[in-house]
């Protein structure tokens, strides 16, 4: 029994005695006051304060517990836990108390357990321990250097008990032994493999918590290159190796610094500076260092160039830097052909296969600085006899990357694209062999964002080739042929026109084969061309955000002839989605297959001898309608005047067995039909 109950053994019999005469709350104030009399006369009081710099833990309701030891043996246990401010308090009513222990929970594992012990002298009354636990719970890191296969390791340890020194625990992740400085050094033998670093480190408390980072030895590489940009004035730029985006920091050798990738900076006068980079990955926190000795000039011009070359056409990118803005350094350029340029960055075709010794002089004329470069281009696609057609395509007039088609005669006198071509800064160049008659087409770039709104356009403006310029190959090459594409205004409306293109297969009980590839053109009403788009692998195309208007649908291939068909978008969001194109031996036809009985019914279908059409969309205006075979060409036409017909009779008795196309067109329509003819 505790001690304070057996001192109060007579005032319990007194109790069971005045609940029989029922004077019980009598008998338990009598009973609180013998108790605190009693705690004030021999009560232990322990209290403290938990205390972080790990901002993460919370302070409240951590776990306390207070021992109680007499001096020979263990009294009790009493938990309490933290408010929160991180405060706590624990008593007890026991004069024999000579030790007490207090403890609490590692933040870093469950089961171990960080503590501080008192002695305790022996008092009378009413006596108070402090026991405070500062630095509570700590934070584990480490960042590296890598130096080839030698890493230098940094910890960093935030929080924890410093009242003693830390113990370091290192394990470098390849079998090698613990190290237990703060800072080590560590040799790989061989770079490239992924090691998992840990670093356990032991506060006062005893407490331990570790940290374990992946590393792959060479995973940063700092490096950088520079150049001189202007009177004193040095242009960095980054060349470093990292897995994640790198902080920089640049130490520029004149006691100045600076942070970002590719910095331009100014030297206070010439001289040579040993200048470093230092970078540091930004989720693995490699690091790594390059110097390198560097020369500020005082007096500066350099000449220099970048060579880019397809086939003969070779694009000059003027590198050359003075005291002036670059483009005001005057350039002359010798092809060592016997041309020569002043254009800064000029694009030239060379003619002849050889190995042209190409120099670039420049002058600064602010300071007088003259300097000469030399690079050599050789040229061997040219065949020694073999002539050329040559031009720069222009999008907006300026020159730009795009596409040139080459269209031309085979050995059997077809008409179809026998080379294309991306252009360089908008020069093209083909190499013809025998002397005939060509086409050039330019185009945009299929990756372009306006590709749809860049119209194809034929040398000398046309956009179909059976009406383009032709150019002629007889014994001389051909130069300066320039097309100038234009960009489409773009459209607006909530309209789709959507079809097929299909090779005709000869016969109507064999399937048509979808064509891919195919180049399809609408045009308004005004002939003036808005959109392109190719056939995709199941030969269908779309036109989007088509406004309300009567357009033209073109289908091209060279050596074809093409027919157009012409579509009228009504409504505001209208879905035209059987526009369909049929590939012949020798042309392409468009047509609009529609089933709309409410505006056109034929009857009877199949016909034998007379084919009924009713509708009345001829009641105001006139309508011309013509029967198309499948092969395209016209078997008869004629005109449905305006009137109040109700039902208009062809006869179709001077027909083949077979399939038809009955087209209907006007000012404010184009309709076709299908219809079939039997005997």
């Amino acid at each position: 029994m505790p001690t304070y109950l057996a001192n109060c053994s007579s005032l319990k019999q007194l109790m069971i005695y005045m609940h029989k005469i029922n004077y019980i709350l009598f008998a338990l104030i009598l009973f609180m006051i013998c108790v605190n009399v009693k705690a004030q006369s021999d009560t232990i009081v322990v209290q403290g304060n938990i205390s972080t710099t790990v901002t993460a833990v919370s302070l409240q309701n951590i776990q306390i517990v207070v021992s109680y030891f007499d001096s020979s043996s263990f009294i009790t246990d009493d938990t309490v836990y933290t408010n929160v401010s991180g405060n706590y308090s624990s008593f007890l009513i026991d004069s024999s108390v000579r030790k007490i222990d207090v403890k609490l929970r590692s933040c870093t594992s469950s089961t171990t357990f960080i503590h501080k012990s008192n002695t305790v002298a022996p008092w009378a009354g009413l006596v108070t321990y402090t026991v405070d636990f500062t630095n509570y719970c700590f934070n584990v890191n480490f960042s590296y250097f890598e130096h080839n296969d030698t890493v230098d390791y940094v910890s960093s340890v935030v929080g924890g008990d410093t009242s003693s020194a830390y113990s370091y625990f290192w394990d470098f992740g390849d079998g090698g032994p613990i190290n237990n400085t703060a800072n080590p050094q560590h040799v790989y033998s061989t770079g490239g493999p992924i090691y998992s670093v840990e670093l356990e480190v032991i506060d006062g408390f005893s407490d331990s918590t570790s940290g374990i980072k992946s590393i792959n030895i060479d995973d940063c590489i700092s490096d950088f290159s520079y150049n001189q940009t202007g009177l004193f004035q040095i242009q960095f730029f980054d060349s470093s190796i990292t897995n994640n985006i790198p902080n920089y920091y640049w130490d520029f050798g004149d006691s100045s610094t600076g942070n970002s990738a590719n910095p331009l900076h100014n030297y206070p006068r010439s001289g040579t500076y040993f200048v470093c980079l230092t970078v540091t990955d930004s989720l693995s926190f490699c690091q790594d260092r390059y110097c390198s000795l560097i020369l500020v000039d005082s007096n500066i011009c350099t000449a220099d160039f970048n060579i880019t070359q397809i086939k003969n056409i070779v694009s000059f990118e003027n590198l050359s830097y003075g005291l002036i803005p670059q483009n005001q350094l005057k350039s002359n350029w010798d092809f060592n052909n016997g041309d020569t340029s002043n254009i800064f960055s000029p694009v030239y075709i060379f003619e002849t296969n050889s190995v042209f010794n190409v120099s670039l002089t420049v002058h600064d004329t602010s300071t007088g600085c003259q300097n000469i470069a030399f690079k050599s281009v050789s040229i061997n696609s040219l065949n020694s006899n073999a002539l050329f057609i040559s031009g720069t395509i222009h999008v907006d007039d300026s020159a730009d990357s795009s596409l040139a088609t080459l269209v031309g005669e085979t050995a059997q006198s077809d008409i179809e694209v026998l080379d294309t071509m991306y252009t360089f800064k908008g020069f093209y160049s083909f190499n013809v062999l025998p002397n005939s008659i060509y086409y050039t087409k330019g185009q945009g770039h299929f990756t372009a964002p306006n590709y749809n709104t860049i119209g194809p356009v034929y040398y000398q403006a046309s956009t179909f080739w059976s009406s383009a310029t032709a150019i002629v190959i007889s014994n001389e090459s051909s130069q300066n042929n320039n097309i100038d594409l234009t960009i489409s205004s773009s459209l607006y409306g909530q309209s789709i026109i959507s079809g097929f293109v299909s090779l005709y297969s000869g016969s109507i009980n064999i399937p048509n084969t979808p064509i891919e590839g195919i180049d399809l053109f609408l045009f308004n009403s005004s002939d003036e061309f808005k959109l392109r788009t190719k056939s995709g692998s199941d030969g269908s195309y779309q036109f989007n955000d088509i406004e309300t208007g009567s357009y033209k649908i073109y289908a091209e291939i060279p050596g074809k002839h093409t027919y157009p068909t012409t579509v009228s978008i009504v409504n505001i969001a209208e879905n035209m989605d059987s526009v369909n194109f049929l590939i012949y031996p020798d042309y392409i036809i468009g047509q609009v297959e529609v089933n709309d009985i409410s505006s056109i019914q034929i009857f009877p279908n199949p016909t034998t001898d007379v084919l009924n059409v009713t509708g009345g969309f001829w009641n105001n205006e006139d309508v011309q309608w013509r029967i198309i075979n499948i092969l395209g060409i016209t078997e008869n036409e004629g005109i449905i005047q305006m009137g109040n017909e109700n039902v208009k009779q062809l006869e179709t008795d001077y027909l083949k067995s077979g399939y038809y196309f009955l087209e209907f067109s006007s000012e404010k329509l184009h309709k076709v039909v299908r219809f079939q003819k039997t005997r």
